[in-house]
């Protein structure tokens, strides 16, 4: 059946009370198709664990309907849905070696030894740790039990996998190879991947779809491009990468064809991404499709592939700008520049309690 990954919850809600204050989550609701990569993505305590948890049925919802390939396994336990889960810190067994490890789900199902074997190798070569398999997991790195809890996840064939946090606990540089690595084996198994992460970078590389989950609700839900690029509201657009907002105080200011930007209507602000705004010299003539505002250059940073810059306007409002590494800066620290940008990438979001 084409649709065997399929995830979809109806109106999910669950609520905790911690002491006199409520937690959870309320009528979430949303559609994954099968082989879809699908990322919950918040601020610490917004309710995307708790909602993993409801999916692979570690918690029962107060109501609404969890559906998995059109079957309701609201009520069921973990062990009897078609789901596996590689929790935040691995969960791996330390009086086993990785062989053990990985084997586990195997042996509990009962499959005989040989058959066990020939998917432990094939499932440890897929995940690239065939050389730890006789290693004893507290002799792993972060990074290297990672992977080992994937294996055991993924050696049972689920048809949805989700991932609570996978890379919080890896640095940098193996977060980001580990990314590449987990985005080109969703694709290879076909497999639903659902993922948790207040990491929006890591959201974004690895999904189809993003939810922007705030106070127990979803805030935003869509492609990455359009959770960036078109942000519902502040909060979105803060929490996910850096953004100049500029109200009617600096409406006023801006030069160029300011006609030609989007209405900011009784309760929104306008949104520029960094990457966007351009810092040049004082006196730079606007072009055609432009718009732009004077302002003071506060401090430079070089970064290596880009160069921040910062600029405050005469309101007080100050402004990040991300330009290519090797341009050089367009002022000094206290001279005055033209902040330009194109008219199209100015968008309207609701200035809510951001």
């Amino acid at each position: 059946m084409e649709n065997r990954g399929s995830l979809q919850l109806e109106g999910i809600s669950k609520v905790f009370r911690i002491g006199q204050r409520e937690a959870g989550v309320r009528e979430i609701e949303f559609t994954i198709p099968a082989g879809q990569g699908f990322s919950l993505l918040g601020p610490s305590g917004c309710g995307k664990t708790t909602t993993l948890r409801l999916i692979g049925g570690f918690e029962a919802p107060d109501r609404g309907r969890v559906i998995h390939a059109g079957r309701d396994i609201t009520r069921l336990p973990p062990q009897d849905r078609d789901i596996r889960t590689v929790f935040q810190k691995y969960s791996l067994f330390p009086h086993l070696d990785v062989w053990d490890n990985i084997a586990f789900g195997l042996t509990m199902q009962g499959m005989k030894e040989n058959e066990i074997e020939k998917k432990v190798k094939e499932t440890a070569e897929l995940i690239s740790v065939s050389h730890l398999l006789e290693r004893n997991v507290t002799q792993l790195s972060g990074g290297e039990q990672q992977r080992v809890a994937l294996a055991r996840a993924l050696i049972t064939e689920p048809e949805v996998l989700l991932l609570d946090e996978p890379l919080s606990a890896l640095d940098l540089k193996l977060r980001e190879k580990m990314q590449l690595e987990l985005l080109a084996l969703r694709h290879k198994l076909g497999s639903t991947f659902v993922f948790v992460t207040h990491d929006q970078t890591e959201a974004m590389s690895l999904s189809d779809v993003v939810a922007v989950m705030r106070d127990g609700k979803i805030e935003q839900m869509g492609p990455p491009e359009e959770i960036y690029l078109r942000p519902t509201t502040k909060f979105v657009a803060s929490f996910i990468g850096q953004a100049n907002f500029l109200g009617s105080a600096q409406a006023a200011l801006i030069q160029g064809e300011k006609d030609r930007l989007p209405s900011l209507g009784p309760n929104g602000e306008w949104m520029v991404r960094p990457e966007h705004l351009s810092p040049r010299r004082k006196g730079t003539k606007v072009a055609a499709g432009h718009v732009a505002i004077e302002a003071r250059v506060q401090e430079h940073a070089f970064l290596g592939p880009d160069r921040l810059c910062k600029a405050q306007d005469v309101t007080g409002m100050t402004y990040l700008m991300k330009t290519p590494g090797f341009e050089p800066p367009a002022g000094k620290e206290g001279e005055a520049i033209l902040i330009i940008w194109e008219h199209e990438d100015t968008w309207t979001v609701q200035n809510g309690n951001s």
